[in-house]
């Protein structure tokens, strides 16, 4: 009987042991998921904004101003999304896009060649420059989105 005492803390110690072991892996992959989740739900919102940017141009034969356009009704057209979204995933709120200004948590820029939606990640800084009527030649940083041209 004594040495089935000893032997049951030596088992219990090992069963710490792995729980403490599979932790230390699986909590690393763990913390990775929700920046992913946020990334990807905010390219849901910048699909739907480029979309709508898109269709505006086969309609009107010009790329909006600026986001804000897209809500508006332009005499038998539009418009082009109900709203805007109010905040970005990362919970930024308003950006000014555009020339003609227009608020959202989205990065837009135009020119005749093309477009570009993006978000300025986690950071809100905008590290891909760009905006207004310069693209970005591609997105640094942490920022993400859609370039067509």
């Amino acid at each position: 009987m004594n040495n089935r005492k000893g032997s049951l803390f030596i088992e219990i110690a090992i069963a710490v042991a792995a729980l403490g072991i599979l932790l230390a892996v699986v909590m690393p992959k763990y913390a990775d998921t929700v920046p992913t989740a946020k990334k990807s739900a905010d390219m849901v919102q910048i699909s739907a904004i480029a979309s709508a940017v898109a269709n505006y141009k086969l309609e009107k034969k010009q790329y909006p101003t600026n986001l804000q356009v897209l809500t508006k009704k332009s005499g038998d057209l539009g418009p082009w999304m109900p709203s805007l979204p109010a905040a970005d995933t990362w919970g930024h709120t308003t950006t000014i896009n555009g020339s003609e200004g227009g608020a959202s948590p989205y990065c837009y820029a135009y020119t005749s060649n093309g477009f570009a939606v993006w978000s300025m990640g986690k950071d809100g800084k905008n590290n891909s420059g760009g905006g207004g009527s310069i693209l970005p030649v591609k997105f640094s940083g942490d920022d993400y989105g859609i370039l067509e041209k």
